[in-house]
């Protein structure tokens, strides 16, 4: 009875928080703060003494931490392999693997967060961006919270076509990320940066999300498709700034599916209209089922 007792008040306390967060990310001032962490400038131990400065220390790391990618290519085939198995695990057990997918995803925007969130250089020495370590590390508290409340039914129940066709057009060419121009090679679909790339693996989860609709994790959904469009906003207009005009203008339209989908997505995640009590006490007997 004790035991019971204390998985009804658990129940009941996750819920709560889950209206809480619903309701939360229904509030426009959620969003304006979302977009204010932007500007929390980044932190380095030389400091800033001119907006000039600022600018010369971005563009110098962004150069950085692309190059600290590059380090990783020799290993991309593996971490390729892994995702296509990780994924394929999903389709063919589908909610009994929806917890260790949700743990692995947690786990890789941490990865990705401390990858793109800072770094250490010889010229500015230590430089950390504030701004992307708390939006990515939002998304990464999102999929560990989704692993412990199982909100999202994985059963990839029967949907039409053209759903499928956009999601899968956007993971395939997320996940190949031809980021050279003028080579559009399949290899890339084993050796590109993909994997450890905020803007191309994101896609690729939220295309996922989009085919589960509604049976998700709605707060989440909104919050990670919202800061992908925040990222792929940034992204986009970094291409206008680069000496190459050729290779500013590939890199804007590369990075145009996450805006796309990320659009798509925040749009979709305030489509449902059924109730929040429905979903959570449906999803919570399929939880305990498992």
């Amino acid at each position: 009875m004790i035991g019971e007792n204390q998985l009804t008040m658990r129940n009941i306390k996750e819920r709560d928080f889950y209206q809480f967060a619903e309701n939360l990310t229904t509030k426009w001032w959620f969003y304006a703060f979302l977009v204010l962490c932007v500007f929390i400038p980044p932190y380095t131990q030389n400091g800033f003494s001119s907006f000039a400065a600022l600018v010369e220390t971005v563009a110098y790391v962004a150069d950085f931490l692309i190059e600290n990618k590059l380090v990783l290519v020799p290993y991309m085939p593996i971490f390729h392999i892994f995702f296509l198995l990780l994924f394929g695990l999903l389709f063919i057990f589908g909610n009994r693997f929806g917890r260790i997918f949700s743990i692995v995803a947690g786990i890789h925007f941490v990865f990705i967060t401390f990858l793109q969130g800072g770094a250490v250089t010889q010229k500015y020495g230590m430089v950390f961006y504030p701004n992307a370590f708390l939006e990515i590390s939002l998304v990464s508290f999102g999929w560990f919270w989704e692993a412990k409340i199982r909100k999202t039914d994985y059963s990839f129940k029967r949907k039409a076509p053209t759903y499928y066709w956009f999601a899968g057009i956007v993971m395939v060419f997320s996940f190949w990320n031809p980021d050279k121009l003028g080579t559009l090679s399949p290899l890339s679909l084993l050796t590109s940066t993909s994997p450890i790339a905020f803007c191309m693996i994101t896609p690729i989860y939220l295309s996922l999300l989009s085919l589960l609709y509604p049976d998700i994790n709605i707060p989440f959904f909104r919050t990670a498709s919202f800061v992908a469009i925040l990222v792929s906003l940034i992204t986009i207009g970094m291409g206008f700034f680069m000496d190459n005009r050729s290779e500013g203008l590939y890199w804007s339209i590369l990075h145009s599916p996450m805006l796309i989908t990320s659009v798509y997505c925040f749009l979709l995640g305030f489509q449902d209209s059924r109730s929040y009590f429905q979903q959570y006490s449906r999803l919570s007997s399929l939880s305990t089922s498992d």
